[in-house]
């Protein structure tokens, strides 16, 4: 698939089966790639209370608990792998989420999940939306800096209460700083550089799949700055980092 950018000047191709991304044969990292280059603290927490709750829920208190060699084995297998199955669940609860968001966006009919987590996701959304004036410009927006070199796709660039804005949602337990940094740094300043407009509105909002709640962050000329600082910083490194492979491959191979 290609994306005509920058008024006809920039085609930005995309590649479904290897999930990458280039301009003119050229290789260009997304914004999710790059930031991977983080730490991510949260995430160690999460998978050992995950692995922790598997074996809460399988051993009664005050019952004996027996397994032999292979049902052991399968445990602890299956154990190790919880974390995973609770993050697939909530990938497809976002996904309903985000295409219900994304269809209301569009203009187009959006069909109500039945999954209960998903249809709390989208209440959320409709909150959120309804109290706010909002003038979509365009929904899922591929971007490219050219000066950068990265590329991304937002979920709304639009005018929120009269205010130029870009914004993603997410449905993710909590705002974490690398999400800042992708829509308030990564996004705005592509957009900033192909639009030719300053972009003051930066937005997380994020829909509760518990509560049916919706919280937002807009972020402040400050937080702009800094989530820039954080993106072009995870940048370098992650530019840097594929720079060594090469480096390193090239030597084994000439080794």
């Amino acid at each position: 698939m290609i994306t005509t950018l920058y008024d006809g000047q920039i085609d930005l191709k995309f590649e479904g089966k290897k999930h990458t991304y280039s301009v003119d044969g050229t290789p260009v990292p997304n914004t999710t790639k790059v930031l991977d280059s983080l730490s991510k603290p949260a995430l160690v927490p999460w998978a050992a209370k995950e692995t922790a709750a598997y074996w809460e829920n399988l051993i009664t208190p005050g019952q004996p608990f027996q397994c032999d060699e292979v049902e052991l084995a399968e445990h602890v297998k299956a154990s190790k792998a919880a974390r995973f199955k609770r993050s697939g669940k909530a990938l497809i609860i976002g996904g309903l989420v985000h295409d219900y968001a994304e269809a209301v966006a569009k203009g187009k009919p959006a069909a109500m999940p039945e999954n209960e987590q998903a249809q709390r996701g989208c209440e959320a959304f409709n909150k959120w939306w309804h109290d706010h004036d909002i003038d979509v410009i365009a929904a899922e927006r591929r971007i490219f800096s050219r000066e950068h070199w990265y590329c991304g796709t937002t979920d709304l660039l639009a005018r929120i209460d009269g205010e130029l804005s870009v914004l993603d949602w997410k449905t993710s337990t909590g705002i974490y700083p690398e999400m800042l940094a992708q829509v308030g740094g990564a996004y705005r300043v592509a957009l900033e550089e192909e639009m030719g407009e300053k972009i003051p509105g930066a937005w997380i909002v994020r829909f509760d799949k518990e509560t049916g709640e919706p919280e937002d962050c807009k972020l402040s000329a400050e937080e702009l700055k800094a989530a820039w600082k954080v993106f072009h910083g995870a940048l370098t490194a992650h530019v840097g980092l594929m720079d060594m492979k090469k480096l390193a491959k090239a030597a084994k191979l000439a080794a």
